[in-house]
Parts: structure tokens; C-alpha cells; sequence
């Protein structure tokens, strides 16, 4: 390795591990985790029983499969509570679900990513729930679109070149032109529809 690289330290390994543990990709095995981040399987072994020690991540006994681990419960509602755009935008949450009586749900953009930070359930029996935390790319579903349609030229241009716009349902749009005419149709009448995109049979 080059002497201008440098190499992750074991902190920064674990972290890239936890990283690697989204909602597209909720499990992981050593063999795999060590491949997608070359590190060497012994690496990955021992690293990954610290963090199990510690609760940040659990395995399933049977298929030996790592996954997000339940220590995280312990910092939600002190993140909630501690988040200020979840207090700013809490009053307005509540007057679209009044008013809307559906499932109003805050989202940020971390990353590539949408996450969901805050949520208000509708009532009815017939309802698109998101779970906190909830995370989905950019480009796939209504708020998504959203987000990355009202985010400025130079983020839009610097994430599709780093992302590859791949399928999650048979509606998920994947051709970078095709989005770019969707992104520029939300921006314009201030709202954005999905159907199917990331669940199949859910229109929003």
C-alpha cells in the first residue's frame, strides 16, 4: 500500500462494519462483510465479537448471520428528544395529520440516503407506516423524490455520480434520464408521487 494511504485503525473499522449494516442489507457473515470491505476475515471475526460483547450487533445461531444489535434502543429517545428539527417540525406534523388523517412521516437526507427521523400514524385501519430510522435511496418513493428533488444542482449532479440507480420493485425509476425529467416535474408542482417503487402495490 502506498505510505500516502493510510490505513483504517480498529476504530474505524468497527464503524465501517456498522455502516454496512441498512435496511437493504439488514445481515451480514464475516466471509461477506471481510469481501465488500477487504478486510481480512480474521479482522472481521474479532471486530465483530466485540461489538456483540457490547450489544451493538446480535447473531442468529443458526445461520450465524451478524445483525444490528439491541443497545441501539437505548439512544432513541434521547436522540428524539435532542433533535431539534424533530421539535421544530413536530407542530407541523400534527396539523397534516389533522387535517390529512393519514401518516405524516419527517425525513432528512444522511448520506446517500433517506432516513426517517420522526413519524405520526393515521388512524385508519389502512395505513403506510414507516418505522423510525427507516432508510431508502434518494431516488426510489415519494419523499425520497422529494428530498433530492429540492436539494441543490451540485448534490443532485455529485450523488448520481456516485450512486448506481438499481431496481427495488418493478416500478423503481433506473435510468438516470428518466429521473432527472421526474425530479424537475416534483420541483415544479411542489409535490411527488410514488407507486410502487419501493413496496410493491403501496401508491403515495
Amino acid at each position: 500500500m502506498p505510505k500516502d494511504i493510510k490505513r483504517p485503525n480498529a476504530i474505524e473499522k468497527a464503524l465501517e462494519i456498522m455502516l454496512k449494516f441498512q435496511d437493504n442489507k439488514p445481515s451480514w457473515g464475516i466471509r461477506e462483510l471481510s469481501t465488500s470491505l477487504k478486510f481480512s476475515p480474521a479482522t472481521v471475526q474479532r471486530i465483530l465479537q466485540v461489538l456483540k460483547s457490547y450489544e451493538f450487533v446480535r447473531q442468529d445461531p443458526l445461520t450465524r448471520q451478524y445483525f444490528v444489535g439491541t443497545v441501539f434502543y437505548r439512544f432513541l429517545e434521547n436522540l428524539n428528544s435532542s433533535n431539534n428539527l424533530s421539535r421544530m417540525g413536530r407542530r407541523f406534523m400534527e396539523e397534516v395529520a389533522a387535517a390529512t388523517l393519514e401518516t405524516v412521516h419527517l425525513n432528512i437526507v444522511e448520506g446517500n440516503m433517506r432516513i426517517c427521523i420522526d413519524t405520526i400514524e393515521s388512524p385508519k385501519v389502512l395505513k403506510a407506516g414507516m418505522p423510525i430510522g427507516n432508510q431508502s435511496p434518494l431516488y426510489a418513493g415519494a419523499s425520497a423524490k422529494c428530498l433530492l428533488a429540492f436539494a441543490g444542482d451540485d448534490f443532485k449532479t455529485a450523488y448520481l455520480r456516485t450512486i448506481t440507480l438499481e431496481a427495488i420493485t418493478d416500478h423503481t425509476i433506473i435510468h438516470e434520464d428518466k429521473l432527472m425529467k421526474e425530479l424537475k416535474k416534483i420541483k415544479k408542482q411542489g409535490y411527488a408521487l410514488s407507486l410502487g417503487e419501493r413496496t410493491p402495490g403501496l401508491g403515495l
